[in-house]
């Protein structure tokens, strides 16, 4: 082929595709504006910039179709003109005359790898980052849109509410978001299976409206961040899911948390430039999807260790609290041991019958700075503890039920239950489990419970499988460009009346294809079973599958491609 011929063809592809490129991406940026923008309520300022990062992001996934048509226009307007019909008679095959598109498809494909391994995952973090770079409002239309919002992992607590808005700052805290709820409802769920992940509620929380204070913390993702949250309820009181005794009421309550709040950004590997993907092929549990599974583990461990300690110091047990008004919680029980059930450390009375002396065999006294506030004695005691660990801090609650309650000074008192919530200083044996404790030390510790093992043998097979299905998809993907480009050309000469568009929209369906194959596979990946034995990963079915399922368009389009061109050689 003539350099004259090359750059003739060679440039009206290229024109033609930088044309389709363009407004493909520009199509396909708004449509991308749309669900954000839709569910998150963006202001002017977050639309542009959301605007400006989803553009080069889905230039990457407009590659395949504009070169697909650029090349199908190109070659099909050649046979159309009879031009194709003049190169055949000075003697040039269809792979010469092909070859423009052949090199605009290694280059679109080159091109395609570039930006899907380092452009789109950088773009598509930022997109994120726009749309919640600022808590407050997210809960805000959360709450308006779905009247709920959940935090956290899959213990996680849900808000329920009538409506919510923002409140101004604070001037005293100016970094701290401000939220009121009216009518919130929490729900404190528990994971009663960690195969399946099925949660149970274990506590509620009411008020009449409540003051939602988020505190950005200094880790997370660029300018996004995880944080605390604490909530003000105004007439808040909490109810147990099982009564105990003779419970009619609930614990009356003024602070819900402090709350973790995790990076609202959950970690993608949609996000995740190539090198960072290879890293986590060779060592799945450095994710943040093993590391929160681990740390889920760690914070049961933790608390555990807490509630042992303070079980094996028999019937006495005191606990001091911290901050600006010390105050001494003495705990004793002469009736049977404290018992771990669930996440509590419980205290119970001996049966008897509950209207003599012996009903009540757990007295709780509370001092502070060397003066008894009050005094009270129960039927029964529970006692919670959860780790805070940036602080050093164990957040520690303790409840009471069917009980006799005075103060100094005034005649005791009949109620339901009581409850207080104060923060303890960690001891050096409960900071020490954090330490010790890795993925590795779980996979391999043997008195693990074999729902906590499976559980995170489960979630590192999932990003394992999930990390290397996004390889190969990118891999596939882009290869993809350079197979849809011969069948584009193919076609193109083969459709010589001119309606090249029809060539087009029937080269389209190979596209749709391969990209459809591509999304099947990775969900195959990631559908890792339930149960997951020791040596899964060596024998990793749903991973073949998927794999096997993403290059498969790729197979099927370029045997397409090569059918076509043995056709045309036999004209």
């Amino acid at each position: 082929m003539s350099k004259i011929l090359f750059w003739y063809l060679f440039k009206d592809l290229l024109r033609i595709f930088f044309l389709a490129s363009g407004a493909l991406a520009g199509i396909m940026s708004f449509g991308g504006l749309l669900r954000p923008l839709t569910e998150n309520g963006l202001d002017a300022a977050q639309v542009g910039k959301m605007l400006s990062y989803l553009t080069p992001a889905m230039m990457a996934y407009s590659l395949p179709v504009a070169a697909l048509f650029a090349t199908t226009v190109t070659y099909g307007r050649l046979a159309a003109d009879n031009e194709l019909t003049a190169c055949r008679a000075a003697g040039m095959s269809y792979q010469i005359i092909g070859l423009p598109a052949f090199v605009l498809g290694l280059g679109v494909a080159a091109l395609s790898l570039i930006l899907l391994c380092f452009v789109v995952p950088s773009f598509s973090l930022r997109v994120e980052q726009v749309i919640y770079s600022n808590l407050g409002k997210v809960i805000v239309n959360k709450i308006e849109r779905n009247h709920q919002i959940r935090f956290g992992t899959r213990s996680a607590e849900t808000v329920f509410a009538e409506s919510a808005r923002m409140l101004p700052p604070d001037p005293n805290r100016p970094g701290d978001q401000l939220v009121e709820l009216t009518g919130p409802t929490i729900v404190s769920y528990e994971v009663a299976n960690k195969i399946t992940g099925l949660r149970v509620p274990r506590e509620f929380f009411t008020a009449q409206s409540a003051t939602v204070r988020i505190h950005p913390t200094g880790s997370g993702r660029g300018e996004n961040r995880g944080g605390q949250l604490w909530m003000d309820l105004a007439g808040g009181a909490k109810f147990p899911r099982n009564f105990a005794g003779d419970d009619e009421g609930g614990v009356q309550i003024a602070t819900f948390g402090p709350m973790q709040l995790p990076n609202p950004i959950r970690e993608n590997v949609k996000f995740l430039d190539i090198w960072k993907l290879l890293a986590l092929a060779v060592d799945p549990s450095a994710s943040e999807r093993v590391s929160l599974a681990v740390d889920q583990l760690v914070r049961q461990d933790e608390s555990q260790t807490f509630l042992l300690e303070l079980a094996a110091n028999g019937s006495r047990h005191t606990l001091q609290s911290i901050g600006p008004h010390v105050q001494t919680y003495v705990l004793s029980s002469s009736g049977p041991p404290g018992q771990i059930i669930g996440q509590d450390l419980v205290f119970n009375s001996e049966k008897v019958p509950p209207k003599s002396p012996q009903a009540r065999q757990i007295r709780l006294v509370l001092t502070e700075a060397g003066h008894v506030r009050l005094t009270a004695v129960a039927a029964e005691a529970h006692v919670r503890a959860r780790p805070n660990d940036p602080l050093g801090q164990m957040i520690v609650t303790v409840e009471l039920y069917d009980l006799e309650i005075a103060a100094p000074g005034t005649q005791p008192t009949e109620a339901a239950s009581w409850g207080h919530t104060f923060d303890v200083a960690m001891d050096p044996a409960v900071r020490a489990v954090r330490s010790t404790r890795t993925a590795e030390s779980y996979l391999s510790d043997r008195s693990l419970d074999a729902a906590s093992l499976n559980f995170l043998r489960r979630e590192r097979a999932v990003m394992f499988n999930t990390v290397f299905s996004e390889l190969h998809s990118r891999a596939s993907f882009a290869l993809s460009c350079l197979i849809l480009v011969l069948v584009g050309c193919a076609l193109g000469m083969m459709f010589r009346s001119g309606n090249f568009l029809s060539a087009f929209a029937v080269s389209f369906i190979p596209a749709m294809l391969c990209i459809t194959l591509v999304v099947a596979g990775q969900q195959t990946a990631e559908h890792v079973p339930e149960s997951v034995a020791k040596g899964f990963l060596n024998h990793n079915g749903p991973l073949q599958l998927g794999v096997a399922l993403i290059w498969s368009g790729n197979v099927i389009v370029l045997a397409l491609a090569l059918t076509l061109f043995v056709k045309l050689r036999r004209r």
